[in-house]
């Protein structure tokens, strides 16, 4: 063979194995595209399986109805008062007792951030006083939510139950938020202030609509309940699956008690009667009990009770 043509064979042989390490680096690159694209898909799905905590802060105030018996306590007094709270502790969700139509109004005409859910109890709609849910609405969806009255007829508008003084109501909304790809419901109700049976009937009835729309997820309920800690209506919560948050959270603030009558119940017999309670899969960071007075003025005849939670 001459030596020109051995060159040939040697330049081809060269080429082929130049091509065979251009294909096989080729073959490394995409190998490596599809590994690291594979990582990052089972990273996404690791991250949506396990959602990073929802951290809320929660409210239950019972406001004072609006009555002019009040003097100087009355409602048109204390509304920019309550307002101001309610932006200043940056509340999430919060949930009212003895709401009227027209305190309602001027709650959603200066919380601009905030909508609500709820009617009134009287007849279904705007009369009476509400149970109403306020809540941040570009943070939280309203996936369902309604009322029922605490009555053998719960179904019923102003139906009254057992031995109450009044119609009494649960509003109740079951929320989604986007964020951390989470729902939960919270459960917002007024107890009857004379009726002893109609509470514990009411606390049943309570607890049995819960098992029925929450179902699952976690649950946050928030209200005046008119009775102690001790009472066989509040028990009958806490010896369910649901947890006190003044007993378990882990930085407790303000005063054992929460009515005090515009300042002039007497210390020592003011009783705590305003609760919030949570189900077992959230987590209590703190829990808030506000006694405060602006320019001589109460927020209410009630104290404000504000929680900070997480859903994990």
């Amino acid at each position: 063979m001459n030596r020109n043509k051995l060159y040939k064979l040697n330049g081809h042989a060269n080429q082929k194995v130049h091509a065979l390490s251009l294909w096989s680096l080729a073959v490394k690159k995409v190998v490596l595209l599809l590994f690291s694209f594979a990582v990052i898909i089972i990273t996404i799905i690791l991250a949506s399986c396990n959602p990073k905590p929802l951290s809320l802060k929660i409210m239950t105030l019972n406001v004072r109805l609006d009555t002019p018996i009040d003097s100087f306590n009355n409602w048109k007094y204390r509304r920019e008062h309550v307002i101001n709270f309610i932006r200043t502790l940056d509340v999430d969700i919060f949930g009212t007792q003895e709401l009227l139509y027209n305190q309602l109004q001027d709650l959603k005409n200066a919380l601009s951030d905030f909508s609500y859910v709820g009617v009134g109890r009287s007849d279904g709609n705007i009369k009476g006083e509400y149970c109403a849910i306020f809540f941040k609405s570009k943070q939280f969806q309203v996936l369902d939510n309604g009322t029922f009255w605490l009555s053998p007829t719960e179904q019923i508008p102003g139906s009254k139950g057992w031995d109450a003084a009044y119609e009494r109501i649960v509003t109740w909304a079951i929320f989604y938020n986007c964020t951390t790809n989470q729902k939960f419901a919270v459960f917002n109700t007024h107890l009857d202030h004379v009726g002893y049976i109609a509470r514990i009937n009411s606390v049943k009835l309570l607890l049995h609509k819960i098992g029925e729309i929450a179902k699952n997820i976690p649950v946050i309920i928030t209200g005046d309940f008119n009775d102690l800690a001790s009472s066989e209506a509040i028990k009958l919560i806490t010896q369910s699956q649901f947890i006190h948050t003044a007993k378990s959270a882990k930085v407790v603030f303000g005063p054992d008690w929460s009515f005090h009558g515009f300042g002039n119940q007497e210390l020592k017999s003011r009783p705590l009667i305003d609760f919030i309670f949570v189900s077992p899969d959230i987590s209590v960071e703190k829990y808030a009990n506000f006694f405060i007075t602006v320019d001589t003025l109460y927020l209410s005849d009630h104290n404000p009770i504000i929680v900070e939670l997480k859903i994990n």
